[in-house]
């Protein structure tokens, strides 16, 4: 493998969760991919290591959603 194409998989574009489901919770995060609006304002400009902590981030913002939805706390 040669370094240009190591590098390459060291770095792969994360694309935008957006499910095309864009509506936003009382407190500004978009119930389909759970963005906050300053999220999906600044995706484009964000850095790989910027995007990994968000998708990281989006579990426990589901789980949290599903628990306000539910009237269940989000840990259970």
């Amino acid at each position: 493998m040669t370094s240009a194409s190591s590098d390459k998989q060291a770095f792969q574009l994360i694309e935008s969760p957006c499910i095309g489901v864009c509506t936003l919770t009382a407190d500004d995060v978009c119930q389909g991919c759970l963005r906050t609006v300053d999220e999906i304002l600044n995706w484009v400009d964000y850095s790989h290591g910027q995007r990994l902590a968000v998708m990281t981030g989006l579990p426990a913002r589901r789980a949290a959603l599903m628990g306000s939805l539910s009237g269940e706390p989000a840990d259970g």
